[in-house]
């Protein structure tokens, strides 16, 4: 299976005071270093999902692919992670690829084998979608879709659904359930949780 990246890196992080959550650093490196790290190994190309200026993230040297509709710009209303997805499918899809690994922005510690993992489970099912869950819970924005699912997750969304669970769900969506001793899908939501991972890191938790 060929495998394209997405980060979606387009939250406005109310609850952190604004910016970009991918760009808050942990170990002396943003966010986003440690996602690309982990998430190159797994994909064959990989992107950003953000709205706005793209120059911010100039020096990562990735694709910066507006939201579904948005023309670069930054939206009055936030249309959710869906619009990210959704242009990411089509990007996916243009680039040749069986299906499109999208990850939250302001998760750095993703697990090394994510993509494998959702793969096999989309396999196993059989279905069109994987998502990844920890400890039973499922993390709608870790998963895996086939760049076949295109049109179809474009005409929910042109709908005007915009939850990534929902779609998931409808699409009889698979599971990959990862186990170990931190939750690898933590995300810097608030201060605290920001602390959460920096402990992680400070730790030598995640440094595998």
């Amino acid at each position: 299976m060929k495998v394209s990246g997405l980060i979606l890196a387009g939250g406005r992080a109310s609850r952190m005071g604004g910016g970009d959550k991918c760009l808050i650093t942990i170990g002396g490196r943003t966010i986003l270093a440690h996602l690309v790290e982990r998430l190159v190994p797994q994909v064959e190309t990989l992107a950003i999902s953000a709205n706005g200026d793209p120059a911010r993230f100039e020096a990562f040297g990735l694709p910066v692919l507006p939201d579904a509709g948005s023309g670069g710009a930054a939206p009055a209303r936030c249309e959710g992670p869906l619009a990210g997805i959704v242009a990411g499918l089509a990007w996916a899809e243009a680039c040749g690829q069986d299906a499109l690994l999208a990850v939250s922005g302001d998760t750095p510690f993703i697990p090394r084998t994510l993509a494998k993992s959702l793969a096999a489970a989309m396999s196993t099912a059989p279905a069109r979608c994987a998502v990844a869950r920890f400890g039973g819970e499922p993390y709608p924005l870790a998963a895996l879709w086939a760049t076949s699912l295109r049109s179809d997750v474009e005409k929910r969304f042109r709908a005007g659904e915009r939850a990534v669970r929902i779609v998931q769900q409808s699409l009889g969506a698979a599971h990959a359930d990862f186990e170990g001793a931190y939750d690898p899908f933590l995300g810097a939501n608030t201060p605290a949780d920001v602390e959460a991972l920096k402990t992680l890191w400070e730790n030598g938790a995640v440094r595998d």
